[in-house]
């Protein structure tokens, strides 16, 4: 069973992660976002720092948080905000809590679900993808990002002998309690049967890759601090997916379930 709170611990060590890898991740979903309606938003799981600090033009925003670092720094972080609402543990056991305060706010469904770097760490994803249509209308856009299994970095360490197949398990996914890795096809197919087994089909809105990464993330952190490169160059690896939009570091896929 996964442990949030030792995932948080590590996650809070993992420097190229928390300086650079996440603003990357946090710019491409912001964009993603601001493409569609947005004015109720539900975020599952939010580390150090939800989306609600980077989004002003919403009317209410509700968080899901197991790990207690997090909800702890969440609640204290929105301490004074009425329109958003945080609400403690894993979100499949929340859904009826969700409801209530969907149906507070007048009824309906979250106009926006943001599913950011989650997916790949849930021992049954697909359950997980279920629930989600509970808290969906045909209306609802979800923005789901996951690494990717053809990234720049993990073609590199396949064609290098380094690993067996794209999807193999590394080091980072072992110790960071991940239990699968996708690519484009896989997600959007495990989408797709979540969906189909709900009686519901799928709508894709936007999907492609983000961000790329030449290296591992030890490896990047190394060629930082010895001065191989800069802040400029990680910036330019970002604006470079135009030029391999498969080899990114993160994959997302923007959907609608429809009935």
């Amino acid at each position: 069973m996964r442990d949030v709170n030792d995932y948080a611990e590590k996650y809070t060590t993992d420097d190229f992660e928390n300086e650079y890898q996440v603003k990357y991740r946090r710019k491409k979903m912001i964009e993603l976002v601001k493409k569609y309606p947005h004015k109720n938003i539900l975020e599952t799981g939010c580390a150090f720092e939800s989306f609600a600090k980077f989004f002003d033009d919403f009317d209410h925003f509700t968080i899901v948080e197991p790990a207690d670092k997090f909800y702890k720094n969440a609640v204290e972080t929105f301490k004074d905000r009425k329109d958003i609402e945080i609400v403690y543990g894993l979100f499949e056991d929340n859904i009826a809590q969700l409801n209530d305060i969907l149906k507070r706010r007048g009824g309906g469904a979250f106009d926006c679900i943001i599913v950011s770097s989650l997916l790949h760490e849930l021992e049954q994803p697909i359950d997980f993808l279920k629930k989600i249509i509970e808290v969906c209308d045909d209306n609802t856009a979800v923005y789901m990002n996951v690494p990717n299994a053809k990234s720049f970095h993990r073609v590199l360490a396949y064609e290098s002998g380094l690993i067996p197949a794209f999807n193999a398990f590394n080091e980072k996914n072992k110790v960071m309690q991940q239990h699968s890795v996708f690519d484009l096809d896989s997600l959007e197919e495990l989408i797709t049967i979540a969906a189909k087994e709900s009686g519901r089909k799928i709508q894709i809105l936007d999907k492609c890759s983000s961000f790329i990464k030449p290296f591992t993330h030890k490896q990047m952190e190394a060629c930082l601090n010895n001065g191989i490169i800069n802040a400029n160059i990680i910036n330019g690896f970002d604006n470079m997916i135009k030029y391999m939009p498969d080899l990114g570091s993160e994959i997302y896929i923007v959907y609608r379930v429809l009935n």
